[in-house]
């Protein structure tokens, strides 16, 4: 770092320079700049001092700007309480007696707003509502969701309905549907599609779920207007089970399943091309297949701390019997076996998932 100079030295440069001697061999002999040299004699010849003078600008906001300015900033701001930075920097442009000054920046305006807390933008967040108790058992709760933007290779707009168990970490079903378009964007399932799904993850699991739980969509939840329950949330009380709805604005009440759409998409959808829905939904049924018994899961409980990781369904293959409207079940994802036979193509869920119960199971089929 340079070291600077005297006022002393500064004066003796000038004298020096008055005697003859050079900018240059001045500096040589004071281990200065020439420049250095120079402005202070130049300094001096024009009548300056040899003292330094520091010029410290105003500290705060707007600080640089005439206080006059500041002033109509602050005013307008108060006469006007919903006018916002652009609207007062138009207002400053109109002041007669701001002409030839200089103006701030619409976002110095409002920094300059912001140090004070009335002047804040006041967040009024929406009141929330409990989130519902998280289950706690396997085949307790299962997530209904839709994952909308995907489509053929034609273009035609395709939407999943899915399904996921939060408990059990795995995916109870996914079903692509040909939706037209609604305005902007593909329109909703309908109830009678939705009816339709869950009547093959019924089937395909052998066990209804003691509740489901959806979002407000009006197909689905019915208008908010509405004084007696949707069609879909009688349906699913007919069958034994409770309709949940997750809060509104609140898509982590549903995280699981919200997780579940990009874990199927990332791999059964995205970078392939499908010509047809049947195309897809095999796609899918296979993924599914794939990700529950034989793709090893970083869910709870499916190893970790110097195990190897196991597939989601072969980690829950334990668990004691447990009553629901008079059948015993066991809590492992293979769910309750019933006492009637499966239906043809589903005793393959028997045998991929080994319950412990599996004797007196087979016995009863």
């Amino acid at each position: 770092m340079a070291k600077r100079t005297t006022p002393q030295q500064r004066r003796s440069f000038y004298e020096r320079h008055l005697r003859g001697e050079t900018y240059q061999a001045i500096a040589d002999s004071e281990e200065v700049s020439k420049g250095c040299v120079r402005y202070w004699c130049r300094h001096q010849r024009d009548g300056g001092s040899c003292q330094t003078a520091y010029h410290r600008q105003e500290a705060g906001l707007l600080g640089r700007f005439d206080p006059l300015v500041r002033y109509v900033v602050l005013r307008l701001r108060l006469e006007h309480p919903r006018w916002g930075p652009d609207r007062i920097l138009a207002g400053l442009k109109k002041r007669l007696s701001l002409r030839g000054k200089r103006l701030p920046s619409r976002a110095s305006i409002g920094r300059y707003f912001h140090q004070w807390p009335r002047f804040r933008r006041q967040s009024n967040p929406a009141a929330k509502g409990k989130r519902p108790n998280q289950p706690a058992e396997v085949h307790q709760r299962w997530q209904l969701d839709f994952r909308q933007g995907l489509s053929l290779a034609n273009g035609t707009p395709i939407t999943l309905c899915n399904l996921r168990d939060p408990v059990g970490e795995a995916g109870i079903g996914s079903f692509a549907h040909v939706t037209e378009l609604v305005g902007k964007g593909p329109r909703h399932l309908t109830f009678p599609e939705v009816r339709t799904d869950l009547r093959a993850c019924f089937a395909r699991w052998n066990t209804l779920p003691e509740e489901i739980q959806t979002d407000n969509v009006t197909e689905l939840a019915g208008k908010p207007q509405d004084t007696f329950p949707s069609p879909f949330t009688l349906w699913l009380k007919g069958l034994g089970i409770d309709h949940l709805l997750t809060r509104p604005g609140c898509p982590t009440d549903n995280a699981e399943g919200e997780r579940f759409h990009r874990t199927l998409v990332d791999y059964a959808i995205f970078g392939s091309e499908f010509d047809d829905q049947e195309g897809m939904q095999k796609a899918l049924d296979q993924a599914l297949d794939e990700l529950n018994f034989e793709l090893s899961s970083r869910a709870k409980g499916c190893g970790g701390g110097g195990r190897l990781w196991r597939p989601i369904l072969s980690s829950y293959n334990q668990g004691a019997p447990s009553n629901r409207n008079g059948s015993w079940h066991t809590s492992t994802l293979a769910g309750w076996m019933p006492t009637f036979p499966l239906s043809p193509g589903r005793d393959w869920l028997v045998r991929r998932v080994k319950s412990p119960w599996e004797g007196a199971t087979n016995a009863t089929l």
